[in-house]
């Protein structure tokens, strides 16, 4: 769980730094690791995915 917010916010302090290529490889990292959380969780993931910090996350982390 906490490497895909570490990743989200890596990805967002590179893009801001002008980083693009470290910020596309920690977005990618990020994608992946909350796509494993999500296996692993199963139904109690769609509780956590809704939390309005974590989609605040996500959405930052998405952006190009």
């Amino acid at each position: 769980e906490l490497r895909w917010r570490l990743a989200s916010v890596a990805a967002v302090a590179a893009r801001r730094q002008g980083d693009a290529r470290t910020g596309e490889a920690m977005t990618g990292t990020a994608r992946d690791a909350f796509e494993r959380l999500r296996s692993a969780w199963k139904q109690d993931f769609r509780s956590y995915e809704s939390r309005p910090d974590l989609a605040d996350l996500r959405n930052l982390a998405a952006r190009n």
